[in-house]
């Protein structure tokens, strides 16, 4: 099931690769970006489902950093 969902995302992630007409610097900021938009939202569903107040500075952390504050949050993962 995991290797069926990584296969999935790897084959989505090389169809966003480089969108016809779009260049190759462009469509990295609009990955970058819309994963970052995902990240930001499901840590506002999270905070918001918890009754907690979001950290201060979030929404200027960078993609990584998102990333790594959801991993903590969202707390152990069953596979």
């Amino acid at each position: 099931d995991g290797d069926l969902r990584r296969k999935a995302l790897e084959a989505a992630e090389r169809r966003n690769a480089a969108p016809p007409g779009v260049a190759q610097a462009r469509a990295a900021a609009m990955r970058e970006r819309r994963e970052r938009d995902e990240l930001l939202g499901r840590l506002t569903e999270h905070y918001s489902r918890h009754r907690a107040e979001m950290p201060m500075g979030l929404n200027m952390a960078s993609v990584e950093q998102l990333r790594r504050h959801w991993e903590s949050v969202r707390g152990p993962t069953v596979d």
